[in-house]
């Protein structure tokens, strides 16, 4: 007996009987976990995200409720292309690949069952690669032996540029 039924008991159950002489097993059943409907509610909520352009980025969103909710992705409202850079995982995470600019903008998560539905609104900011350029660059110098020196270089750029000196 299963005692106060909960949905983490829902499976396949095969009753055995064992002794010396043997051993003797009934068919497999089913057991199903009949609950009361409930309204979609968030267990994991999408995070607005900054990201650099050809970067991946994921929205994770999660939610519970009975039936189990589908969760189903828009931008601004309108429903999202599900392609190669754009994939929902069967966690309900959005997946997009290879961030373009064209793809800031607000997202959506909706969380849908027979009951109702509930959203929840990420934003994503995308900022563009920028080449680096020298904000300042070393020129010749002449200097005596046993002296400091400093030879200004710096650069700007989006991914902000590593600088390194070869000799």
């Amino acid at each position: 007996m299963i005692q106060n039924t909960q949905e983490a008991d829902e499976g396949v159950y095969q009753c055995m009987a064992k002794n010396v002489a043997g051993e003797a097993k009934t068919h497999e059943v089913t057991l199903r976990y009949l609950g009361s409907p409930a309204l979609p509610q968030f267990t994991v909520t999408p995070q607005s995200r900054v990201v650099i352009e050809g970067q991946t980025v994921d929205f994770q969103c999660e939610a519970k409720g009975y039936p189990q909710p589908v969760i189903a992705w828009t931008k601004g409202g309108s429903q999202l292309s599900v392609d190669r850079r754009h994939l929902v995982l069967s966690s309900g995470t959005l997946r997009i690949s290879g961030v373009a600019l064209h793809d800031q903008g607000q997202y959506e998560c909706q969380a849908v069952n027979i009951i109702g539905s509930q959203k929840v609104v990420a934003h994503l900011n995308v900022q563009p690669r920028v080449t680096p350029v020298f904000a300042s660059i070393p020129s010749d110098m002449t200097v005596e032996v046993g002296t400091n020196v400093q030879l200004p270089c710096s650069s700007q750029g989006e991914p902000e540029p590593a600088i390194t000196w070869n000799k």
